[in-house]
């Protein structure tokens, strides 16, 4: 079992240049000021991996190089996805947040069929819940 509590991802957007807020040949009637950061967050309050273990395909013949089938399930509690204003100067005052999406949770089942460093996602199988 692997958990992650309080995730949060956050990617600070880079400044647009003086002639683009100026309007320039780029006015698209957005007002930007120069004196926030803006930043696109992503997160979760607990991300969870349980393992279920392996188990042999082919019961008859334990061999070391037995295709096995690993079983887990990833859970996300109150994800969710946003994008905020921060002040230059202090970078924890948030001016305003705009959310992308409400917090949800999800789960999903996941099977790997094959080697367990065979590849990402060859030889993978999610159902989600």
């Amino acid at each position: 079992r692997r958990k992650l509590v309080d995730f949060e991802l956050r990617i600070v957007l880079p400044q647009q240049p003086p002639q683009l807020l100026a309007g320039g040949d780029c006015d698209v009637g957005i007002s930007v000021s120069s004196s926030c950061d803006k930043v696109i967050a992503v997160g979760c309050d607990k991300v969870e991996v349980l393992s279920f273990g392996r188990e042999a395909q082919d019961d008859a013949s334990p061999a070391a190089d037995a295709i096995t089938k690993l079983k887990q399930r990833i859970n996300l509690h109150s994800f969710v996805c946003g994008i905020h204003l921060y002040g230059k100067e202090d970078h924890k005052h948030n001016i305003m947040s705009y959310p992308l999406v409400e917090p949800f949770s999800y789960s999903a089942d996941i099977s790997r069929l094959g080697e367990r460093f065979g590849g990402f996602l060859t030889g993978v199988e999610v159902l989600g819940l």
